[in-house]
């Protein structure tokens, strides 16, 4: 086995292929992404957050105060990290990402903005909490909630179990 200090984050020998990239994003155990997205000084803005992967966009669903929203509005470049890094608990797991490239748009259609958001309740709380949330989360549309969908541009992924 090479030393793993060696390893360069990305190559074409460690990439996830479409399938294992799908399976990464909508596995078992949920994960969050970093959603970065372009303030209007220039600065990324990046804040963890849930997403729904759906096979061809991102999804989030978020409340009227994030500055996600804002940003999108005003510049639709967005970029996303999905990762997971099981080195650092010192068992010598997995180490894994996806980062997508894309271009976001803000949906208004308020029962996509339901349904959405009560798909990843569901995923990140169980359905009872999720139950719960979804009444609160209808509410808030009103109020500016809605929805982004990220279409991918261009992928980087890798996966430093598939070379030794």
């Amino acid at each position: 086995m090479r030393d793993p200090r060696s390893k360069t984050t990305a190559t074409a020998e460690n990439a996830l292929t479409p399938a294992e990239r799908d399976a990464f994003l909508m596995g078992e155990t949920p994960l969050v992404t970093r959603f970065s997205t372009i303030r209007p000084d220039g600065w990324a803005h990046t804040a963890p957050t849930w997403y729904w992967w759906t096979g061809t966009h991102f999804l989030h669903a978020l409340g009227p105060g994030r500055r996600h929203l804002r940003n999108v509005a005003e510049n639709p470049k967005v970029t996303e990290c999905v990762d997971i890094d099981q080195r650092a608990d010192g068992s010598g797991g997995r180490a894994a990402a996806v980062v997508c490239f894309g271009e976001a748009e803000i949906v208004d259609d308020r029962d996509e903005i339901v349904a959405w958001s009560g798909k990843m309740l569901e995923r990140y709380l169980g359905a009872e909490l999720a139950a719960q949330y979804l009444q609160f989360a209808a509410a808030e549309i009103d109020h500016g909630r809605r929805l982004v969908k990220v279409t991918p541009v261009r992928w980087l992924t890798w996966d430093y179990a598939k070379v030794d």
